[in-house]
């Protein structure tokens, strides 16, 4: 999927945090070292806006052409079955039916491993932060 459209699921841009105004979130590569960091520009209570960053995935300066293993797109909102939170010990990767839920009201940034795993972060305006749950493993 990547190998077709390399840029594709790099770009996502939709109101995260629910203010009124649109944010971008990127996904880049260091051409050298291959990290790769998953990237909001995200708009802020003074009508400005701030970068913030999401993930950071390690590299190899022995491979400095390879390409992002990650891609993003956007969630709308919705209902969405999770398996757990962030750092949790235990997850439920089974059926959808016998997982929790998120009621989600503003869009929000899905962010895979294609034909792997999968997570999403979503806003929370009472934490102001993003908060990330996992999809699948």
């Amino acid at each position: 999927m990547l190998q077709q459209s390399p840029n594709k699921f790099t770009r996502a841009i939709a109101d995260f945090n629910a203010d009124g105004r649109q944010d971008t979130a990127l996904l880049l590569i260091h051409r050298k070292s291959s990290d790769e960091a998953l990237w909001v520009h995200l708009s802020d209570r003074d009508g400005g806006y701030h970068w913030i960053k999401l993930d950071h995935i390690k590299g190899s300066a022995s491979h400095p052409d390879a390409s992002l293993a990650m891609a993003i797109d956007v969630e709308p909102p919705g209902v969405v079955a999770y398996a757990c939170f962030d750092y949790a010990e235990d997850c439920n990767f089974g059926p959808d039916s016998g997982r929790p839920k998120l009621k989600l009201s503003s869009p929000s940034l899905m962010y895979f491993r294609p034909e792997s795993a999968a997570s999403l972060y979503f806003w929370s305006n009472s934490k102001q932060k993003f908060l990330r749950v996992w999809l699948s493993d």
